[in-house]
């Protein structure tokens, strides 16, 4: 459970964090990111007859960003 007003999970923010490193994506780490996109209202499969794709799918990643950005920790800094 979520606590009130938070809408990423503890593993979202690990799994995003992971993406935005560019480090090679696993297929769970994939999933993990649509499950966030679908929380942020989109979805992905009337793609084909969506009169409002990509800016559906773009609303939904700023504000999956807007989250990551306010609701996860910093990631640890890199080793040296």
């Amino acid at each position: 459970m979520l606590p009130p007003g938070r809408h990423l999970t503890d593993v979202e923010c690990r799994d995003l964090a992971a993406l935005k490193t560019n480090t090679n994506p696993t297929m769970a780490q994939h999933q993990v990111e649509l499950g966030a996109l679908r929380k942020a209202g989109y979805d992905p499969s009337p793609f084909w007859d969506d009169p409002y794709y990509p800016d559906d799918l773009q609303y939904a990643q700023r504000l999956v960003d807007y989250w990551f950005r306010t609701e996860c920790p910093p990631p640890p800094p890199p080793p040296q």
